[in-house]
């Protein structure tokens, strides 16, 4: 089994050759270890890079006119993170750890070897971070239209389903390193209303609280609440070039 998360992420979509395996962990060779509660770059840096996340969780946000924050992503372990911005020379968000990361910096002019030696992954990737794009538009989708048990419902089944990519077992808990605040700058509302609206759906069975822990307690009503659609079950490679 190979040892490169990314490799492990996109094997959920496409069965990657062994050459194509070791194409990504060359992407994973140079990593570098950080704390929590860091900031990897600031909105508005100057990017050359985009990271491949080892292991750990971070949050992609920027500020409002307000002063107030908003969570844009959260990234895991198997992703790459930046693809969103690729279009543009300076970030436009700001990259934060939540928990110990592990990152592993690929230069953005390397891309260029990725596309004519290795289309089929350069192809995946791009489908890939399309699909970030979609996930984003689904949020922003709950956050104009639906009640703070809708948000946070989505926001659950989102990090459970992209955490199912990494696993080979069907998953139903995960450890939230997300404070209230964290949550409520994801969905849109107030720390005390997250609070109620988390209490209000465990006193319903809807999930389950154990310390830091999650486990969603009837998935199929945190889906029809929150009109979840699971953008990371599958993509469409029908159209992919053949692998080289």
């Amino acid at each position: 089994m190979t040892d490169s998360c990314l490799a492990v992420h996109l094997n959920h979509f496409l069965d990657l050759t062994d050459r194509e395996e070791e194409v990504l962990a060359e992407l994973e060779k140079d990593s570098a270890d950080y704390g929590a509660g860091e900031t990897i770059f600031h909105e508005g840096d100057t990017l050359t890079d985009l990271f491949v996340v080892n292991k750990g969780w971070l949050a992609c946000s920027t500020m409002v006119l307000d002063g107030d924050r908003q969570v844009l992503q959260l990234h895991y372990a198997g992703d790459v993170m930046g693809t969103a911005g690729i279009a543009f020379e300076r970030a436009f968000a700001s990259a934060t750890t939540l928990t110990p990361v592990t990152l592993c910096r690929f230069p953005r002019k390397n891309l260029d070897k990725l596309f004519k030696d290795h289309q089929r992954l350069a192809a995946l990737l791009y489908a890939i971070g399309m699909m970030e794009n979609v996930v984003l538009c689904d949020r922003l989708k709950a956050l104009g239209r639906t009640n703070a048990e809708a948000r946070v419902a989505n926001l659950l089944l989102s990090i459970v389903s992209k955490k199912r990519v990494m696993s080979a077992d069907p998953i139903s808990e995960f450890e939230m390193p997300l404070t209230q605040v964290d949550i409520a700058d994801a969905v849109g509302v107030t720390p005390v209303h997250v609070n109620r609206t988390l209490r209000n759906m465990e006193r319903r069975g809807l999930i389950h609280r154990t310390g830091r822990t999650i486990k969603l307690g009837d998935e199929q009503r945190l889906r029809e609440i929150a009109e979840y659609t699971n953008r990371f079950e599958q993509i469409d490679t029908s159209w992919f070039p053949a692998p080289s």
